[in-house]
């Protein structure tokens, strides 16, 4: 209890500088968490485009045809009609070795929270990974795999339910949803080259979500020349209406992030110019206030305090003294419903080897000066 008295003792005798404290380090801890928060999901994305850059990937957007391009002229650009419809072209692209993709979702399909159908070669596109000889694969999300069941069945067969991995992800140069997003949550992933299976599993008369405009919202070309776009063109032109805008995957990234990378860049430059200032100043004040004590610590040792009390009043100070912004940091965590069990144990870790590296720095330097106090008289 001697002990427990004389820690709040110190404390309060330094409650100025521990309040200053509290606030410069809780700084610093919020400073390395975004920075890692960033960095986790920099690094995501990466892996993401890399995948997509690795399969030349043409980005297609529905688009209404230029004003100053009349239908005739179009149609002039985009090949002899033929009367191919939506349905005749979904299905010889959407099959294996095919040159279409795309994804749908449907929300709140089949019991679960959302169904996602990739389709073509984004099948291929997502960390799953390629999929075996069996078409179709049936995987749910992570978070359910202690509850999943051995097979689902739908359309009157039943298939094996496997379980998607962990860092599932969809990616879309437009839209881009991490593993950690809660749409992917209690979700039904279902991978299928081809077309007519997905016909036959969601009858569009039943399914409207898999209409030819949402087909065509992330629809993707891969391995395509010439004549496939101006394919593409005709049947789009006469089936909808419309023109199909295309772009490579480099110049659509380049279009829909370069501001938000010179945001992150800023971030980055940012987070880590004050965490650097910050962490420095925290060590550094810790480090100053239990040197201004030395004189306090050896008379107090002179006086028969033995060296492992002196070393348990200053730890009890230095790791109260960190309490303060590591459990700031963690509130401030937790309402913003960031707390994971890993972040608050490395959060508490960090704090501990922190404080008890600078005590035993302080405490080694007191006793030195101690013992050459006394070989001195």
């Amino acid at each position: 209890m001697s002990l427990i008295r004389q820690v709040l003792s110190d404390l309060l005798g330094e409650l100025n500088w521990v309040v200053v404290y509290g606030f410069v380090s809780a700084m610093v801890m919020m400073a390395l968490i975004l920075i890692s928060l960033s960095y986790q999901d920099v690094s995501a994305t990466d892996k993401a485009m890399a995948r997509f850059e690795s399969a030349d990937i043409t980005i297609c957007s529905v688009q209404p045809i230029p004003q100053n391009v009349s239908v005739a002229q179009h149609d002039n650009n985009t090949g002899n009609s033929s009367n191919e419809t939506l349905d005749q072209y979904f299905s010889d692209v959407f099959v294996r070795g095919g040159h279409g993709g795309t994804y749908i979702s449907l929300p709140g399909r089949l019991g679960y929270q959302q169904v996602y159908i990739l389709l073509g070669i984004y099948a291929e596109l997502t960390p799953y990974g390629l999929i075996a000889d069996t078409d179709p694969v049936f995987a749910v999300s992570a978070d359910l795999n202690e509850h999943r069941s051995d097979n689902i069945t739908l359309g009157g067969d039943t298939y094996p339910l496997n379980t998607a991995p962990a860092e599932m992800d969809l990616y879309h140069p437009l839209y881009y949803m991490g593993a950690d997003d809660p749409l992917l949550q209690q979700s039904l992933f279902i991978f299928t080259y081809d077309y007519q299976t997905v016909q036959r599993l969601f009858p569009p008369s039943e399914y409207e979500e898999l209409s030819p405009d949402i087909m065509m919202d992330r629809f993707i070309l891969s391995g395509q020349d010439d004549e496939d776009i101006i394919r593409l063109r005709r049947v789009i032109l006469e089936q909808m209406g419309a023109y199909i805008g295309t772009s490579t995957f480099e110049e659509q990234v380049m279009m829909s992030s370069e501001s938000g990378v010179r945001t992150h860049q800023f971030y980055i430059f940012f987070y880590l110019g004050s965490t650097f200032i910050l962490l420095g100043t925290m060590l550094l004040n810790l480090y100053n206030i239990l040197r201004r004590k030395t004189t306090d610590y050896m008379t107090h040792h002179l006086f028969g305090a033995t060296r492992i009390w002196i070393f348990g009043r200053m730890l009890g100070f230095a790791l109260i003294y960190q309490m303060i912004p590591w459990m700031s940091t963690i509130y401030i965590l937790r309402i913003n419903q960031s707390t994971t069990p890993f972040m608050i144990t490395t959060i508490l870790l960090g704090g501990l080897i922190i404080g008890v590296g600078i005590v035993s720095l302080v405490f080694h330097s007191i006793m030195r000066q101690f013992s050459q106090g006394f070989r001195s008289e």
